[in-house]
């Protein structure tokens, strides 16, 4: 292996020029009137078209080592952008050209690039702080979150209502999930559903896109007694074979030569299985367990009542039409649950709850009870012609979910980035606490940087980046310019509004990232023989 060394100004060029590379690929997908990309992979049989920002950035993979380091840097900020938000790709990846490129125009060697850094970081702090004091609340079964979901959908209102419906549907402790449609229409689906705090226990279980654990028409074992030998549970895996069905173990302990049978059981196909642990202990982990089995219709198989698992019957066993299980937490699909039995755990919880003196933590617990026996869980079912406009449309509902959810946490701003852009003209919000010229510095970059979003997308409409500008710069309060019918419109009244936390969190990763391109000094890539 060979390395080769770029220092000072030429790393940085490089890492710059790696980073206009994706970015000026990226951001033409930008806003309503955004454009495609379409992506040619190896080995499959069509290109792929897409307008989802994340998904081009993340096809591209330059021969030059050195750029492809620049394009790395803005992929894992959009990366942990989406992990966080949902969306939020694009405007993270369009922060960081414009910071990068604003900064290399200002930092030479007479400043001192650490407290530039640090003057950025104030003023991403001050801009965030202001964000979210002025941010809008959005609430369930509100026109503004049919608005985020319509603009997060690429101004599909069709999209955007389903979507919108579906999160109403499944409420505050709901899920809602994607799945493909058997036609050519996308529809949405309310089913009863248990959401259990219990994450896979080993990676060898995965069986589903690489990520999950997914059992069809489970029966399903509940149970607090130690599981460790297979001998403890063999004649419920003779049930389940004689019956032809998965089986999913829900327990507090499974461990030792249980665990590791099972895994190798469903690594040679001998037995389609999953087991996972509750994450509660003592009393809160009798009753967690207990509502799980009436959600499934099952027998609680606990130390407690005295049976045993030599005892259990296949009639003592839970169904559900289908489990996933994934790194963090298990959804039970249509349970064939024991509705009385339900109905009197929710009652007598919010009896509880009527208990002045009780503990916090069990207060709390007992609200997570109640979410999870009240909530439901609602599948999308994606149609399409064909495969390919399936994928991109599974793609568009997964960001609209994400800004969704993350509106009603954090509320809604004025939309197309002009919340970004009102910024930029307050002074005394920018450089609030930045006292040093080097600061300073670093508040000027971040305060040219977050103008670039909402000029980025009336670019893509058509029209030139001074006129933009001009446009931007004559808006009002609560104003914003529709790319789609070129006129002024009230950005609330129009539906033109942005997840607060969507921009706040493209701000915050595309502050990081830029920092660390900025204060490189050295550059090493390393090329096979």
């Amino acid at each position: 292996m060979k390395s080769k060394i770029y220092k000072s100004n030429e790393a940085r060029e490089k890492l710059a020029q790696g980073v206009d590379e994706i970015v000026d690929v990226i951001k033409v997908t930008m806003g309503a009137a955004g454009r495609n990309t379409v992506i040619d992979y190896d080995g499959y049989p069509l290109p792929r078209t897409t307008r989802d920002g994340f998904l081009s950035g993340n096809s591209i993979f330059l021969e030059d080592k050195a750029l492809q380091a620049g394009v790395r840097l803005v992929k894992n900020a959009c990366e942990t952008s989406v992990s966080e938000t949902g969306d939020a790709s694009s405007s993270t990846a369009v922060l960081i050209q414009a910071i990068v490129k604003k900064g290399l125009g200002m930092i030479d060697n007479s400043v001192n690039v650490n407290l530039v850094a640090r003057g950025m970081e104030k003023a991403k702090d001050n801009i965030i702080k202001h964000l979210n004091k002025t941010s809008k609340k959005v609430s369930f079964n509100s026109k503004n979150l049919l608005n985020v979901a319509t603009i997060s959908a690429n101004n599909d209102k069709k999209i955007g209502g389903l979507v919108s419906d579906a999160i109403n549907m499944s409420g505050e402790y709901g899920r809602v999930q994607i799945e493909n449609s058997n036609s050519i229409y996308t529809t949405i689906e309310s089913k009863d559903g248990f959401i259990v705090d219990a994450s896979l226990l080993a990676s060898e279980f995965i069986n589903k896109n690489g990520v999950s654990n997914e059992l069809i028409n489970p029966l399903v074992l509940v149970t607090n007694i130690l599981l460790e030998n297979i001998q403890d549970i063999s004649n419920i895996l003779t049930i389940t074979q004689q019956a032809n069905r998965p089986i999913l173990i829900i327990g507090t302990t499974i461990q030792g030569d249980l665990l590791a049978t099972l895994v190798v059981n469903f690594v040679n196909k001998r037995l389609i299985t999953n087991a996972v642990e509750v994450a509660q202990y003592g009393e809160n982990s009798l009753d967690m367990l207990s509502d799980i089995a009436n959600s499934v219709g099952a027998v609680f198989i606990s130390q407690e009542s005295g049976l045993s698992l030599q005892e259990v019957t296949i009639e003592m066993l839970g169904e559900c039409e289908k489990s996933i299980t994934d790194r963090f937490e298990t959804r039970l699909i249509g349970g064939k649950s024991n509705k009385e039995a339900i109905e009197e755990s929710i009652n007598n919880i919010n009896s509880q709850l009527e208990d002045k003196e009780i503990d916090p933590s069990r207060k709390e617990f007992l609200k997570d009870r109640l979410a999870s026996l009240s909530s439901g869980i609602v599948n999308i079912y994606i149609g399409s012609q064909t495969k390919v406009e399936a994928e991109e449309l599974k793609e568009r509902v997964e960001d609209c979910i994400g800004s969704c959810l993350v509106s009603i946490k954090k509320g809604a701003l004025r939309g197309g980035g002009t919340a970004l852009y009102d910024v930029s003209t307050l002074d005394n919000i920018i450089y609030k606490g930045i006292t040093l010229d080097d600061e300073k510095i670093g508040g000027e970059i971040i305060q040219f940087a977050i103008r670039e979003p909402a000029i980025t997308i009336i670019v893509n409409s058509g029209l030139e980046r001074d006129e933009a500008v001009n446009i931007l710069d004559t808006l009002k309060n609560n104003e914003i310019y529709n790319v789609l019918n070129y006129n002024v419109e009230n950005s609330f009244r129009a539906g033109v509004i942005d997840a607060t936390l969507v921009i706040t969190t493209a701000l915050q990763n595309a502050v990081s990232t830029s920092i660390a391109i900025l204060k490189t000094e050295s550059l090493i890539v390393n090329k096979n023989n």
